[in-house]
């Protein structure tokens, strides 16, 4: 197996936990921007990538590749492929603070600063985490090749930080050249903000939603679904391509039915606009307590019967397909994928009536789908009933909440 990552000799993660190769790789806590990218580390780790060497920050990568997953380094590879190294970064992903408004329950105080107002962490900040001002001022020096942007928080567009970055970039004349995403939760439209982003070359909006109507509410506490919708449905309106993000747990099972009708529903609101919306699905694995595959055996089967119906439905959710990954990594030279993995795939979709002219009508969403159905009910997968209960019951404690109030049917 190869681990050459193309991203870490065009690209830099930074992060107001430190500074890395990339955004979803190990951070180094001491290290600002400038330092790491001139630095021994950076040198080593590009020099262990080229002779095929391992390293220790990209075991998430290593670890999807091995469970027959496309990982991080594949779309990097596939993506910058023809990019050229140049003196300064190509692409940043950033990753700035902590401060958000919500609470989700998959989360963390590193990542919301909600969450360490409840859970006491940060006092001295008032929960809030952000990075140094060398941090933003190392970047806006660094940024005379870049071409990609991709934004993280906490809520991207309340972190100040994030405000004056993109200033400079717009006075500087260099925001025209450049493709920005950002991850939201799209509680509200910042005008200030999103303004701002107008003046950028292509923005996608990553919108991030987990389940339907008071589900989602409770999911990403306190979020509004009502409200969520009215703002996708706004950014339809826009120039801005729109993208949402699903983070499958248990909690996401009650109305998922009424979920993938939702998403259908807002898709062919775009659809009438002569605009694709994009979904991506993947899986929660922490807390353990919310990973899908260890919920009571009550809700594996409602999830099943939900996932069956809209599996066997004639209406589905389009999104770029695995199939033309796959295609597209073969041919582009920069990732080899073995004949097993494609013919693997095409036999989970023939069992589900996809012919091989239909091949295109089969997406990666689906797929992730179809993955899970078939370790649902794995006899390796431990049943967290208990811990899960417990988990839902503190939350709801320390938030003066009833899960009964969000999802009546969650003890069964």
């Amino acid at each position: 197996m190869s681990v050459y990552c193309k991203f870490a000799f065009i690209g830099l993660g930074s992060s107001h936990r430190g500074t890395g190769l990339c955004g979803p790789g190990g951070k180094h806590k001491d290290q600002h921007p400038k330092g790491f990218w001139n630095s021994d580390i950076r040198s080593q780790a590009k020099k262990s990538m080229t002779d095929n060497i391992p390293i220790p920050v990209c075991q998430n990568c290593y670890y999807r590749e091995k469970a027959g997953a496309v990982s991080w380094r594949h779309e990097y590879n596939s993506f910058y492929k023809n990019t050229p190294i140049k003196k300064n970064p190509v692409s940043l992903d950033l990753d700035w603070s902590n401060f958000c408004n919500l609470k989700c329950i998959m989360c963390n105080s590193n990542r919301s600063s909600t969450w360490a107002n409840e859970t006491g962490d940060f006092k001295s900040s008032n929960g809030v985490q952000t990075i140094s001002p060398q941090v933003l001022k190392d970047i806006c020096e660094m940024s005379t090749d870049v071409e990609h942007i991709n934004l993280q928080g906490g809520e991207p567009s309340l972190i100040p930080e994030y405000d004056e970055y993109i200033d400079f970039l717009v006075d500087k004349g260099l925001a025209k050249n450049i493709n920005i995403g950002v991850v939201s939760n799209l509680t509200n439209i910042n005008n200030r903000f999103y303004n701002n982003l107008k003046k950028f070359k292509l923005v996608t909006i990553n919108a991030s939603v987990d389940g339907y109507g008071k589900s989602n509410d409770f999911i990403r506490y306190p979020s509004n679904f009502k409200q969520v919708t009215k703002n996708i449905k706004a950014l339809a309106d826009t120039k801005f391509e729109l993208s949402i993000h699903v983070a499958l747990q248990t909690l996401s099972i009650f109305g998922f039915e009424q979920f993938m009708n939702w998403i259908i529903e807002m898709q062919n609101l775009y659809a009438k606009k002569n605009k694709m919306l994009r979904v991506n699905l993947q899986r929660v694995y922490g807390p353990i307590q919310l990973d899908i595959l260890s919920a009571p055996t009550y809700m594996k089967n409602k999830f099943l019967t939900q996932l069956e119906k809209y599996l066997k439905s004639s209406t589905r959710i389009k999104s770029a397909t695995k199939f033309d990954l796959m295609h597209q990594m073969d041919t582009d030279g920069s990732v080899k994928l073995c004949c097993d993995m494609k013919n693997k795939f095409l036999t989970q979709l023939a069992l589900y009536g996809y012919s091989a002219t239909g091949i295109k009508s089969a997406t990666k969403f689906d797929l992730e789908l179809i993955n899970l159905k078939k370790t649902l009910f794995n006899s390796n997968n431990i049943d967290r009933t208990k811990p899960l209960y417990e988990y839902i019951n503190q939350l709801c404690t320390i938030r003066k909440l009833k899960i009964e109030d969000y999802i009546p049917d969650f003890y069964g």
